[in-house]
């Protein structure tokens, strides 16, 4: 059975803090060599325990504490920045140093066959399902389809028209017919 898209993005009022729909798609990841297990490294598997002030503004360097064994994140105070969600942080480095995929999702098709059909299935690559950082992704390509096709849906699955704040911007329907 394959799994459906809901008709609207969850949202954090959906008793299961976002995430609605679960992916398929994340690659397979070779197993650890044993050459690696003698090297050693850094695994963010654990969650992060953060202390102290966590408002860094303009991240600005890393240096790992070796009486503390952890990372200490250095930063300048900028408020215009909006504040770092320290778990999308973990997932950021997480995709870089420990999976080697760039964060990737997509809406696809359900049926492969049918890629005209109703319903679409997100596809995460990456460690990112499951996780807010794969969340915000998910949000942003909805909108974007959103406004590419000019409408969005309500709660109800009532459809609304959606108008872009961008001076000329045309949807694909305004765009097939000029």
């Amino acid at each position: 059975m394959s799994e459906k898209f809901p008709p609207f993005p969850p949202d954090d009022h959906d008793g299961g803090g976002g995430g609605g729909a679960v992916g398929t798609g994340l690659l397979p990841r070779e197993p650890i060599s044993s050459a690696e297990k003698v090297l050693g490294g850094i695994s963010l598997e654990a969650p992060a325990r953060l202390t102290g002030d966590f408002n860094l503004g303009n991240i600005k360097g890393v240096v790992w504490d070796e009486d503390k064994q952890c990372l200490v994140l250095l930063g300048e105070e900028n408020t215009a920045l909006p504040s770092l969600n320290a778990a999308d942080l973990a997932v950021a480095l997480k995709c870089v140093f420990d999976s080697g995929q760039d964060p990737l999702f997509s809406l696809d098709p359900a049926d492969p066959q049918n890629p005209r059909g109703p319903d679409l299935k997100p596809v995460y690559y990456g460690p990112i399902e499951n996780t807010s950082f794969g969340q915000v992704m998910f949000e942003a390509d909805w909108k974007l389809k959103e406004y590419s096709f000019g409408i969005k849906r309500d709660k109800n699955r009532q459809k609304q028209e959606i108008n872009s704040n961008v001076p000329g911007y045309k949807n694909i329907f305004e765009l097939s017919v000029n």
